[in-house]
């Protein structure tokens, strides 16, 4: 749900938005409402708008949330990562 929020659109430069997606995201996982199997499930879907907000030069804020996210991703997924 929380996904398209943060996607890139072209000529929709949404930054205060895509910001406030990934701080959602962030406290889902941290209030314990997202599973690990969740995240794992929707990693697929979840990966690109998160590179993408990784790359955006022009919003440092944003870069600084979607790190802090995938910190919050890979601490509740590292039991379930495997080498598959």
């Amino acid at each position: 749900m929380l996904v398209p929020s943060i996607q890139w659109k072209v000529g929709k430069p949404q930054i205060k938005i895509r910001k406030a997606g990934t701080i959602n995201i962030i406290n889902l996982i941290n209030q314990g409402i997202v599973s690990s199997r969740g995240l794992l499930n929707c990693y697929k879907e979840l990966l690109p708008p998160l590179k993408s907000c990784l790359t955006d030069d022009w919003a440092p804020e944003l870069r600084l949330a979607c790190c802090e996210l995938v910190e919050s991703i890979l601490l509740l997924t590292k039991d379930e990562i495997t080498d598959d």
